[in-house]
């Protein structure tokens, strides 16, 4: 037989032909349309042969009332591994229910454990994480990609300076450094604490030095706040003055605002796709065309499968294509005093000091011409205005 695949997928048997006149029953099945190969005798009065299983039946109705004995040396072919399947169905259904049992498991987060942070931050991190989805029980395959997650950590907590996540198994391993705040090296020798801006005093706390102001003072930059002699004789040695104190202080800026401006913005449709990671290979499951947007952002989530603590060369990767357009937008006058004031606000803010609080703002003057609304604002701020002055000789 030439053509081996037929033969493995139909089944094939090598039988044992004996008996008086052996050939008697070779002619009956050539001439009855039987296929019969590799014959080839093994006794005086026997041959071995290769039939068909399907004409098995057949060779049987041969062989009645001649004496000859056929007997089933050796079975080859897809049907008797499927009969030794059903079989065995019981023991490889459970052995297939062990393996997918072990497999959804080892895609479960199990454990989430932090590591490197106070007790502050790691309740913080807790909750961004519970936030996001990373908790016990939590299917891996629906969570975000470690380095999205870090990224919306470290948004979430100002206070972290960097966060890393890695997967260990079943366990979510998050390591934190948080942000160390470097106090100015204090100067040494004896010093004042002057004003370095213009301000009304609103309130203070000295911890060394001798107060010179009052609540409600207005003071001056370079005016003295805090004296660093205890004494008005300077009978003792001066120290370094040290405090802090706040003041009320005043900003103006001048921002335009254009009523009308171009923004990318996403129109709702998207489109996605669907493939399979296979070492390196990716083989598309859904969505063969690309979508027929003119402009689009592209979003890629891997998702990563486990077996126990090994990752399997798998993935299951999800493309989606959401259009954008270009729109013109039209603000109206109150719209755009609200962006104006924002962007003046957030200015203001990155160019004072992390401790300053911006307490009113106001409005002085207010123009619409060229589509754009001017504006200039006065914020009041309050804010730490001390400064150290070291004490020279002759003070």
């Amino acid at each position: 037989m030439k053509n081996y695949t037929i033969a493995k997928w139909l089944g094939v048997l090598t039988i044992h032909i004996t008996g008086d006149f052996p050939e008697f029953i070779l002619n009956r099945m050539a001439q009855s349309g039987i296929q019969i190969w590799s014959i080839k005798r093994i006794s005086r009065n026997g041959f071995e042969a290769k039939i068909f299983l399907k004409d098995f039946n057949s060779v049987r109705q041969l062989r009645k009332g001649t004496g000859i004995k056929i007997r089933i040396r050796n079975r080859f072919g897809f049907p008797f591994i499927w009969k030794r399947f059903i079989q065995m169905k019981g023991l490889m259904i459970g052995l297939f229910s062990g393996l997918l049992t072990i497999f959804l498991l080892s895609n479960i987060v199990w454990g989430v454990s932090i590591s490197g942070v106070s007790p502050e931050i790691e309740y913080k991190i807790e909750k961004s994480l519970d936030k996001l989805g990373v908790e016990q029980g939590a299917w891996k395959g629906s969570l975000k990609p470690p380095q999205e997650l870090q990224n919306e950590i470290l948004h979430d907590i100002p206070e972290l300076l960097w966060v890393g996540i890695k997967i260990k198994g079943t366990t979510y391993q998050v390591q934190g450094v948080e942000k160390t705040i470097v106090e100015e090296e204090e100067e040494k020798g004896p010093r004042h604490l002057v004003a370095k801006k213009k301000g009304e005093i609103i309130d203070y706390f000295i911890s060394k030095g001798n107060p010179v102001i009052n609540v409600h003072q207005i003071v001056e930059k370079g005016d003295l706040l805090v004296d660093g002699y205890l004494e008005e004789e300077h009978e003792t040695p001066p120290v370094a003055a040290t405090g802090t104190v706040t003041a009320k202080t005043w900003y103006l800026s001048q921002v335009e605002t254009p009523l009308q401006v171009k923004q990318e913005v996403v129109t709702g449709n998207h489109y996605k796709k669907y493939s399979l990671g296979i070492g390196g290979w990716n083989v598309p499951v859904w969505g063969f065309e690309d979508p027929e947007y003119n402009n689009t952002h592209v979003e890629n989530y891997v998702h990563e499968f486990y077996f126990l603590h090994w990752k399997l060369p798998v993935t299951w990767n999800e493309t989606i294509f959401l259009e954008k357009e270009a729109k013109e937008i039209k603000r109206s006058i109150k719209d755009a005093v609200m962006v104006g004031l924002e962007d003046a606000r957030n200015q203001l803010l990155s160019e004072l000091e992390s401790d300053a609080e911006i307490r009113n703002e106001k409005i002085l003057r207010r123009s619409t011409n060229n589509g754009k609304v001017k504006m200039t604002i006065e914020f009041t701020v309050y804010e730490d205005i001390a400064k150290p002055q070291p004490i020279t000789q002759g003070d």
